[in-house]
């Protein structure tokens, strides 16, 4: 895929001894893979004639499918550093199922390297692989309920149970909530009533801190929101009111989503708070300097 970037060529690949074609006009497209691996097929979605404006998308899926397997999978061996490529299809199968798979993956590379919390770096690398991933969709559900919640909720710890227990909590509530007794509308009240009782909870006992700047008003507005989304958008559209998806892997591809976002957030946080501070300390620091000159 990188010949035709660099040397403007057709390219044919194949394991085939013999020539698959003589001359270039026998193909319209820019490269063609004869025969491609299932790694290969999973991460390029199935095309194997592929034009010259899609050459580069799928390259980028193609890297980061590899990058995202090497984080996951390989680690030293017997012989060495192994790369554990026959992993790598089950890998390619699960990204191009859903591309929140990468949050998943992102968790097994935590697990290996023992680490409490995703560093930051990892996690802003993450959402960009999911980006050439093609997941703005699959990641708007997952941006919109983290900064929904986090309008109302921040978790005094930084571990995942910590950050995702109002995701956990809503879809508690939905689960224990009789479908013959409970509405749409009953629903959301189910699920507002539980959020509110656990924010409250969690203040008392110091397991959470409200936002800074927020009033009670402000975070009953966003607690109703969320529980609105969480209902609507989520459980009944995305879920298709499929209350087996709320205990199995969709619930937990959403969840690894809110953390990697809810985590992103809280950085981008810090850093804009630490911005303010110096400019702070340094208009200060220019004060005292003034009034040190004029006397």
């Amino acid at each position: 895929l990188l010949l035709p970037l660099c040397l403007d060529v057709k390219v044919v690949a194949s394991e085939s001894a013999l020539p698959l074609l003589l001359e270039a006009d026998e193909i319209s497209e820019t490269v063609f893979l004869d025969g491609p691996h299932a790694a290969i097929n999973y991460l390029t979605q199935g095309h194997v004639r592929i034009n010259i404006d899609r050459v580069l998308p799928t390259l980028q899926r193609l890297t980061v499918g590899y990058l995202i397997h090497v984080d996951a999978n390989s680690g030293m061996g017997r012989n060495g550093y192994d790369y554990r490529w026959q992993d790598l299809p089950a890998a390619s199968r699960m990204l191009s199922e859903s591309a929140l798979y990468a949050f998943h993956l992102l968790k097994k590379w935590q697990r290996k390297q023992g680490l409490d919390s995703l560093p930051v770096s990892k996690v802003r690398q993450y959402l960009d692989y999911v980006k050439h991933l093609d997941g703005g969709d699959e990641m708007s559900h997952a941006r919109e309920l983290t900064l929904l919640y986090r309008q109302f909720y921040r978790a005094r710890r930084y571990n995942s149970n910590s950050i995702l227990r109002p995701v956990s909590i809503a879809a508690r509530a939905v689960l224990d909530a009789d479908p013959r007794l409970f509405d749409k509308d009953g629903l959301v009240e189910v699920v507002l009533g539980q959020i509110a009782s656990f924010s409250e909870r969690a203040q008392r006992e110091g397991l959470a801190f409200f936002p800074k700047g927020s009033d009670r008003q402000s975070r009953e507005i966003a607690m109703r929101a969320f529980s609105e989304y969480f209902v609507n958008q989520v459980f009944l559209e995305s879920f298709r009111g499929d209350r087996s998806a709320l205990r199995g892997k969709q619930l937990n591809l959403l969840k690894g989503a809110c953390e990697v976002m809810y985590r992103a957030e809280s950085a981008r946080d810090r850093a804009e708070q630490e911005l303010a501070e110096n400019g702070d300390a340094g208009s200060a620091a220019s004060e005292n300097s003034k009034e040190g000159g004029e006397e």
